[in-house]
């Protein structure tokens, strides 16, 4: 019972955080995206050199040299990211639209086996929200992919996040 308390105090706490990182992109569209892919630049960079560094680990040539490519390959992807940050939106939301359908039709899905207990009825509504962004956002691509991204995303992370809130705060009041 204790656990079940903490774990939706918890869950209040990421809502919050969620909605409020989704408050900045909003506000903030422009730079959000550029931030957010030079993040990504640096991640795919970084893990490029590990991935490096774990093939001189291999044990043979073959499974070797598909790890010094993979790492080599993941350095440029970064670099090219971190340079052409434009482009890296372009492809991020490309990919975020398929994200956002697919995750809320796993929303809308997994929001049947919540009804029961509680909160299904926002991960619905979160689930609807995120198709209907995805549709969006395909149907925007490539013009507002500056802008309309980070709006999206920020709407996204804002439902999201009030989902999750409002799920914590209902399990508390209940158990």
């Amino acid at each position: 019972m204790a656990q079940l308390k903490s774990f939706s105090k918890s869950l209040v706490t990421i809502g919050i955080f969620i909605f409020i990182i989704g408050l900045i992109a909003i506000l903030f569209p422009i730079a959000f995206g550029k931030a957010t892919i030079i993040i990504l630049g640096i991640i795919l960079i970084i893990g490029g050199v590990l991935r490096l560094s774990f093939a001189i680990f291999s044990l043979n040539t073959g499974s070797m040299l598909f790890k010094y490519l993979a790492g080599i390959l993941m350095i440029i992807a970064g670099i090219w990211m971190m340079a052409d940050p434009d482009m890296g939106l372009n492809i991020l939301t490309i990919f975020l639209a398929v994200y956002f359908i697919l995750d809320g039709i796993s929303s809308i899905a997994y929001s049947f086996t919540m009804i029961p207990v509680t909160g299904g009825a926002y991960l619905i509504a979160e689930g609807v929200i995120s198709v209907i962004l995805g549709i969006l956002i395909w149907s925007h691509w490539p013009e507002a992919s500056k802008f309309v991204l980070s709006i999206y995303i920020g709407i996204k992370m804002l439902f999201s996040g009030m989902a999750i809130m409002m799920t914590g705060k209902l399990m508390n009041k209940n158990v």
